[in-house]
């Protein structure tokens, strides 16, 4: 049964048993007084009304029949997926910048594991839900998104979560994905 959902910059119909909402990173790390963000000096109050927001719309995608991806984003206890010196991500990424500065959170910022990489305590995936690790901003980086999307329930697919929203979205048109980004999420 189609469904379309008013979206801009126009309306998108699409099949919810042939798409999948994807929620992005809702980890403790950026989510969570004690986490990452907020170690780093970032404002995570507002985090809760978006964690609600979401709770809703994974809550009316199960009720229609969607697949469920969840996000994790981090690397091994080592950092060895993070990347070193000569990698980009050694530079841009907070978190590694982070514990360059506070030494004593090598090991607890964002490795798999860790309290900070799980995700909220009101998140939590279902069977049949679909948990994907992934270490970079993008989803469709060294992660198997693109082979999920090739099997025929999955044409279409929602976002949640502003952060990188832009580079997910261009790697998921450069695949021929389509995909709607909710506000507030």
């Amino acid at each position: 049964m189609m469904t379309t959902l008013t979206a801009r910059p126009e309306a998108i119909t699409f099949d919810p048993q042939q798409s999948a909402l994807i929620v992005v990173d809702m980890q403790n790390a950026y989510a969570t007084p004690g986490g990452y963000l907020d170690l780093a000096g970032f404002d995570v109050s507002t985090t809760r009304p978006v964690i609600a927001n979401i709770q809703t719309a994974v809550t009316a995608a199960r009720a229609a029949g969607m697949l469920i991806i969840w996000f994790q984003n981090g690397w091994d206890e080592q950092y060895v997926e993070a990347g070193g010196p000569g990698s980009p991500n050694f530079h841009k990424s907070n978190a590694l910048k982070t514990m360059r500065k506070q030494p004593q959170l090598q090991g607890k910022l964002l490795a798999k594991g860790s309290w900070d990489y799980q995700l909220v305590d009101e998140l939590v995936p279902q069977p049949g839900d679909i948990v994907l690790p992934k270490p970079r901003y993008s989803g469709f980086f060294n992660t198997p998104l693109d082979s999920i999307f090739a099997q025929p329930r999955n044409t279409p697919s929602g976002f949640h979560r502003h952060r990188y929203q832009r580079l997910r979205r261009i790697d998921a048109t450069r695949r021929l994905f389509s995909g709607v980004f909710r506000r507030g999420a």
